[in-house]
């Protein structure tokens, strides 16, 4: 679908078509500027609005002055076109721009294909960008930054492009920073760098299914579908602790159980429930975790 919208007639050229035979429609430096993206800026004057049809190009218009429009509707729902400030529309690709009103006036129009500009979005925001949604493509917006930029590629276009590639991708780049944040999605999402909720599930439920016996990271790695090398870095990166420093938490927390429900049964018995190799054993790793010894947490000491 990309390559087909790519070899479709870009909005420049449809501009320059419909500008063409026409006293309504008079271009003012239609410039293409250097690059790898297709950017193109322009200056129109018109009598009467017109609707643009849909072309494979992302479009930005800002009225230069003003235009007695009452409604704007590009497929995103109608809304009203608001006069006066840095006041601009964000044409989606593949979508129609109707313009309702009378009067004419200049527009500031600057297109860039976005077939080319969309991995760059894509990249940048962490999303699938088909086009850049309702927040961006359904309303007026009033926005000194990005009216800026259109201004500094205008004026660098009537130039003739001194500063040749270099400058009119870095204004096309900030440009495009400034639509992702206009849609709230200036910052990728962050990806996970542990495990999911279901893998920590899984593993938790193996390992309190199976105290009493010998856990093996391998083991606790099957449970969560991963390599046994990558288990035990993503389970730090989850919780902070080690799989062998939460295998030992979970069993010091079943003899505390065990310690207070059973106070008859010695500790020995108590560390072979809770997967410990000794009563020693359990008493070194109870009083690491929980401040006192077996011992006193039975006769009722804190912890």
């Amino acid at each position: 679908m990309r390559e087909d919208r790519a070899q479709r007639a870009s909005y420049g050229a449809w501009l320059e078509e419909a500008g063409a035979g026409t006293s309504d429609v008079v271009l003012h430096a239609s410039v293409p500027l250097p690059g790898a993206v297709g950017a193109r800026v322009c200056v129109q004057e018109f009598g009467e609005p017109f609707p643009d049809p849909p072309t494979p190009d992302l479009v930005l218009q800002m009225p230069l002055t003003c235009l007695s429009l009452s409604w704007i509707d590009q497929g995103f729902g109608r809304c009203p076109a608001v006069q006066g400030g840095a006041n601009m529309v964000v044409v989606a690709p593949d979508t129609f721009l109707d313009l309702r009103g009378e009067g004419g006036g200049r527009v500031m129009t600057c297109s860039l294909r976005y077939g080319l500009i969309r991995p760059r979005l894509e990249a940048a925001s962490g999303r699938d960008l088909p086009h850049l949604g309702g927040e961006v493509h359904g309303r007026v917006h009033d926005d000194e930054r990005v009216a800026l930029l259109m201004h500094q590629l205008q004026a660098e276009a009537a130039a003739g492009c001194p500063g040749g590639e270099l400058a009119s991708d870095g204004l096309v780049t900030a440009l495009l920073g400034q639509l992702l944040r206009l849609g709230g999605m200036s910052r990728p999402e962050p990806r996970r760098t542990g495990l999911s909720v279901a893998q920590l599930r899984n593993v938790e439920d193996y390992a309190r299914a199976h105290l009493g016996v010998s856990i093996s990271n391998a083991d606790l790695a099957a449970e969560a579908g991963v390599s046994e090398f990558h288990f035990i870095r993503l389970f730090k990166k989850a919780t902070g602790r080690t799989p062998r420093e939460h295998v030992t938490r979970l069993r010091v927390e079943r003899a505390r159980g065990l310690l207070r429900s059973e106070p008859e049964r010695t500790l020995a018995w108590v560390a072979g429930r809770c997967g410990f190799a000794n009563a020693s054993h359990l008493s070194r790793a109870f009083k690491a975790s929980v401040g006192v010894t077996p011992g006193v947490f039975r006769k009722g000491g804190t912890g």
